[in-house]
């Protein structure tokens, strides 16, 4: 394949990647094309529909030939459990926020011209697990990729060796995640604020005034709910949400231990070090491999169903 691009070039832009999410797919040639997608279209932008379901003839813009489609369904939230097969909650979206993984999944056939190169835009706050990233060429053919990062987009690049043969459809079985300085200032940040409260707490319970105590309780508990609204969650049902309730529920207790008993409040330690290993753990495992530990995976998912 030449490294001068003469074929017809791929490029995929969405803004989130949840279920129902809306991408445009843009191909564009120095030759007239048809072109095959898979996924549902909800809308032609540039192109001329033929006679054959989901396929379109390209138009001339600009001096290219080009065909721009607005689709659904290219992204299928990744399954959460194997034992709950039909239900929709079963996925890592949006009640799994911002643990939100997805399966970016299409297929693309050109009539008459090769495929040089896929494009996929998305916002900075997600990112392409490289070792779960495939596009194959005709079937059997993996294209390699290469990272064009943004400050607020990112662009990956699908791209095969010049010596490779022409292809003339595509598979893209792509895994992407939500990461980035998104996930840190989601999660990481907020529960080092919240560590941080714990001390000042403990600090503030040594005084003899009930009323400084409680003050520093609600502070702690004012910011708490500042975070949570700068963590832009899509719905109040989420893992986010979730966590924030049990970790602000932690505070009085914390505060009132130390207050009253403050020899039984090092009792608490093992708790707040289980908080901080799967803290840890959730975030680590979740940037590798898109999912959530186990545990924690089906804990949330049996909370979700039963509401």
């Amino acid at each position: 394949m030449s490294s001068n691009l003469s074929g017809v070039s791929v490029s995929i832009t969405a803004d989130s990647i949840y279920l129902d999410s809306l991408a445009t797919i843009t191909m564009s040639s120095s030759k007239s094309f048809e072109v095959e997608v898979s996924n549902d279209i909800v809308a032609i932008e540039k192109g001329v529909s033929s006679d054959v379901a989901n396929s379109i003839k390209s138009i001339e813009s600009d001096n290219r030939q080009v065909v721009e489609v607005v689709v659904t369904q290219i992204f299928r939230e990744r399954r959460v459990s194997c034992n709950h097969r039909n239900t929709l909650m079963n996925a890592y979206g949006m009640r799994f926020y911002p643990f939100v993984s997805s399966m970016l999944m299409s297929e693309i056939k050109i009539s008459n011209q090769p495929i040089d190169i896929i494009l996929i835009d998305l916002p900075d706050s997600y990112r392409i697990l490289w070792n779960k990233a495939t596009v194959l060429g005709d079937g059997s053919f993996k294209a390699y990729l290469k990272h064009a990062f943004g400050i607020e987009r990112s662009t990956y690049i699908f791209r095969w060796d010049d010596d490779s043969d022409e292809f003339k459809s595509i598979d893209l079985d792509v895994a992407v995640r939500l990461g980035g300085k998104a996930l840190l200032r989601i999660t990481n940040f907020p529960f080092m604020y919240w560590l941080l409260s714990l001390f000042i707490v403990a600090i503030a319970s040594t005084s003899d005034k009930t009323s400084i105590l409680l003050a520093s309780v609600g502070a702690a508990w004012i910011f708490m709910l500042r975070q949570w609204n700068l963590s832009n969650a899509p719905q109040e049902n989420t893992l986010l949400t979730h966590a924030y309730l049990i970790h602000g529920l932690f505070i009085p207790i914390w505060a009132a231990t130390w207050h009253f008993y403050s020899f039984f409040a090092l009792g608490w330690m093992p708790v707040i070090l289980i908080f901080v290993y799967s803290i840890h753990n959730s975030t680590q495992t979740f940037k590798k491999n898109g999912l959530l530990p186990k545990l924690i995976a089906e804990y949330w998912l049996k909370k979700v169903i039963d509401k």
